[in-house]
C-alpha cells in the first residue's frame, strides 16, 4: 500500500477496509519493511445532518502499520504463514523503493515501535537483510518450506 498511495490520497481511506477483507482470504502474508512504513491514509466519512458533506479524518497509523497490526492481532490464524522482513536501514540498492519523504523523528519512533511489536509477536521475522536479493531469497526459502510442510508431495506419485 505504501507505494500505491500518498498521504493526501483520500481513496486510501476507502480502500483500507477492502484490504483487510482481502487479507482474510489470503493463505500467506508477507510484509517487507524498509526505511518508510507507509502513508497515513485519510478516511472520508459522511457528515451528520441533511447535507451529505464529507468529513476528512486522518488515520492514526500508517498503512503498513495497519496491515501489520491486522496480522498481529490475528496471529493465531496466520501462524507460520506470516512473514515479516525488516531491512537494515543502512542498506540501499537499486531494487530499493525510493524514499518519497525522509522519515522525521515521529516516523522513526513509529517504525521502531512497529518493528518491536513484530519482533515480540512470535511470527516469522527476518531482520536486517542487506539487499532486496537477500530478502527475496530468505522469503522464498521460508515460503517454500511452509508450502512443502502444508502440502507434502506424495512419495508414490510421479510428478514429471
Amino acid at each position: 500500500v505504501r507505494c500505491g498511495f500518498g498521504d493526501n490520497d483520500g481513496a486510501v481511506g476507502r480502500i483500507v477496509p477492502l484490504l483487510f477483507e482481502e487479507l482474510n482470504s489470503c493463505d500467506y502474508f508477507t510484509c517487507f519493511i524498509g526505511r518508510q512504513h507507509g502513508c497515513y491514509p485519510q478516511n472520508f466519512k459522511a457528515g451528520g445532518g441533511g447535507a451529505r458533506k464529507q468529513q476528512k479524518i486522518l488515520y492514526e497509523k500508517s498503512a503498513t502499520a495497519m496491515e501489520a497490526d491486522f496480522v498481529l492481532d490475528n496471529k493465531l490464524r496466520w501462524g507460520s504463514r506470516a512473514f515479516f522482513l525488516v531491512r537494515d536501514p543502512r542498506c540501499q540498492d537499486a531494487a530499493s523503493a525510493p524514499v518519497a519523504v525522509e522519515p522525521n523523528e515521529d516516523m522513526v519512533k513509529d517504525m521502531d515501535a512497529l518493528i518491536d511489536r513484530i519482533g515480540k509477536s512470535g511470527l516469522k521475522v527476518v531482520v536486517d537483510y542487506r539487499s532486496a536479493k537477500d530478502a527475496a531469497q530468505a522469503w522464498l526459502g521460508d515460503l517454500s518450506n511452509i508450502i512443502r510442510k502444508e502440502h507434502p508431495l506424495q512419495a508414490d506419485h510421479d510428478y514429471e
